[in-house]
């Protein structure tokens, strides 16, 4: 998205389309703008999208999505093509162009062109403030780690969540830059070092040896569609590709077998794919939210890496949030101007601005704090406003604008086909939403509705306070009764966390000892591993008594896992985790419901 004001700014907006500015760049200056613009921290969660649906399932999501992408983009630009052509525009923005494209339509459709616009915006506002929380998350993580491991010995150690609200100033105070000028050098500065830490990332990932190739094929379908979101994130860039079309000397070179979009995003395919397949390969499943977690930590070079990642995040959070202030505040000030009174004053056109700034980054923070997660909250963007722009929105435009057009030329088989390829992009938009949304939801409304209820979310720790878990009093005897809200989520992410090869390692203890006792007490400790690494992973800390206590409560539902796991071999993780959750608790899950 920085790309976009980035050329607005360097090049200008009011050059003609077909003339022959000195600003119009051609077809290589483009496809590096387009493949800098692409290429980004996103990136980076990759290796996570192929733990969550399986190393060649992810390998093939790369390919498809990115094609899938390419497709819609170029939809995207021969919809502007034609409308610009039309109105005599030099240049539509995304939320114009979906304005004039309904406008232009079947004549009962017209009066829709408002909302059209209205949710275009929106979803571009969404996905802004859905990538300012990955980025907010990402800088408190990362400070979080580097402070650690600086400081070992020191007393002050924050959780994650903790960090949130210290780095709250240093963030209003940056996005307080209102000039453009300012924020299109930071841009360019930020770009480059990023390219510069992939470059190393990516030289280490490719130097390491010792690889795990035997990894699960495919996983579940909840964690294929979260794997839809991560990787949808990584190749978000539909606003930016109609800025960079208009400053083309030959539009035409921007769609096409061989146009920027077609090779720009084959090139992009490959080296997100490069990226997921080494990252996962070479840390397995302890692969986390950001390939920069996994890398060593007792290494300067790395240490440094991380904090100038976290610095070009930083920096890039301005452009970021200036994209939404830019959408938002023409539109508020002109309603207050209308309604005139002390609203109105000149003088409170600043105050009131940098208040709306603060609000939003308020927002961002709270988003950030409901999702402390990389691995839950880029999936989350991906598969709500990444699948809007990406795979609804833009063939929706296509079908709208050239509809009409092929029955006025009585071109009806092409409009048969336009309508059946539109109908399947926007049948695959809506299931991936849906389907995606179903399956990041399931920690999402758990601890939601602790926030809600104030019960038992503790945001400095797990606190036992008077919250009650519901299931208690429908139905006090079953296993999950007794469980707090907190501890319940905290289960949950336990057994989400269970995958194909603990599965297996699993059946093998299962084979090795003779003893069921001594099998349950296998798993346990295993289970208590993994709820010490999650709860560190979350920002609790570490030795809580009360997580402690928790994972040995654990023990009490470990000899439901122990049969569970160990009798079903050819099940997924996430079957397993339904049917066990249906043996713990009697009312069939009904308590995610709430």
């Amino acid at each position: 998205m920085d790309i976009q004001f980035l050329v607005n700014y360097l090049l200008g907006y009011g050059w003609k389309r077909q003339g022959h500015s000195f600003f119009s760049l051609h077809y290589v200056a483009i496809l590096v703008n387009f493949l800098k613009g692409m290429i980004g921290p996103g990136c980076l969660s990759l290796p996570l999208a192929f733990k969550q649906a399986g190393l060649w399932t992810a390998l093939f999501l790369v390919f498809f999505l990115g094609f899938l992408n390419c497709v819609c983009m170029n939809k995207l630009v021969r919809c502007a093509q034609i409308l610009c052509k039309r109105k005599g525009d030099s240049f539509l923005s995304y939320g114009n162009m979906a304005y004039e494209a309904v406008s232009g339509s079947f004549r009962p459709v017209r009066k829709y062109a408002r909302i059209a616009r209205i949710c275009t915006n929106a979803s571009i506002i969404s996905l802004q403030m859905g990538i300012c929380s990955v980025f907010y998350v990402f800088c408190a993580i990362h400070l979080k780690e580097s402070n650690e491991e600086f400081f070992p010995s020191s007393p002050f150690k924050p959780t994650t969540i903790q960090w949130m609200f210290i780095i709250f100033l240093p963030f209003l105070i940056i996005n307080f830059v209102r000039s453009i000028k300012p924020i299109a050098v930071i841009s360019m500065i930020g770009n480059v070092v990023c390219l510069i830490c992939l470059a190393f990332i990516f030289q280490y990932l490719i130097r390491i040896e010792d690889r795990t190739i035997k990894l699960p094929r495919v996983t579940d379908f909840e964690g294929i569609m979260a794997a839809c979101g991560s990787i949808l994130y990584a190749f978000e860039g539909q606003a930016m590709v109609l800025p960079l079309e208009n400053k083309l000397k030959k539009p035409s070179q921007m769609v096409g077998t061989f146009g920027i979009l077609s090779v720009g995003i084959a090139a992009v395919s490959v080296i997100f794919a490069l990226c997921g397949f080494l990252g996962f390969t070479a840390f397995g499943n302890d692969v986390r939210g950001s390939i920069t977690l996994n890398l060593p930590q007792d290494n300067i070079q790395f240490s440094l890496l991380r904090l100038a990642l976290t610095l070009v995040i930083y920096l890039g959070f301005v452009i970021q949030l200036y994209v939404i202030v830019d959408m938002l505040w023409p539109a508020l000030w002109k309603r207050l101007e209308r309604r005139g009174g002390f609203c109105s004053s000149v003088n409170l056109k600043l105050p009131f601005e940098l208040a709306l700034r603060t609000f939003l980054l308020f927002i961002i923070m709270i988003f950030g704090i409901a999702v402390p997660n990389l691995e839950e909250l880029i999936p989350l963007v991906g598969v709500t406003t990444g699948m809007l722009l990406a795979f609804l929105i833009p063939p929706l435009l296509d079908l709208l604008t050239w509809l009409p057009i092929r029955i006025k030329r009585r071109e009806y088989k092409l409009a048969t086909l336009l309508i059946i390829e539109d109908l399947i992009m926007v049948l695959i938009g809506l299931f991936g939403m849906i389907a995606g949304l179903q399956a990041n939801l399931l920690y999402l409304t758990t601890l939601l509705y602790g926030l809600i209820k104030g019960m038992d979310i503790n945001l400095f720790g797990i606190d036992d306070r008077k919250g009650k878990n519901p299931v208690q009093e429908e139905h006090p005897n079953s296993t999950i009764s007794k469980f707090s809200l907190v501890e319940l989520s905290f289960l949950i992410r336990i057994l989400n966390s269970i995958n194909d090869e603990d599965l297996y390692i699993f059946t093998q203890i299962n084979n090795q000892n003779e003893h069921e006792k001594e099998s349950v007490q296998e798993i346990e400790k295993i289970i208590k591993e993994k709820g010490i690494k999650i709860a560190v992973e979350i920002g609790f800390k570490e030795y809580n008594e009360n997580i402690l206590k928790f994972i040995n409560k654990i023990n009490s539902v470990s000899k439901f896992l122990f049969f569970l796991l160990s009798a079903s071999r050819k099940l997924s993780a996430s079957r397993l985790i339904g049917y066990n959750i249906l043996l713990l608790d009697p009312i069939h899950m009904n308590f995610l419901l709430f």
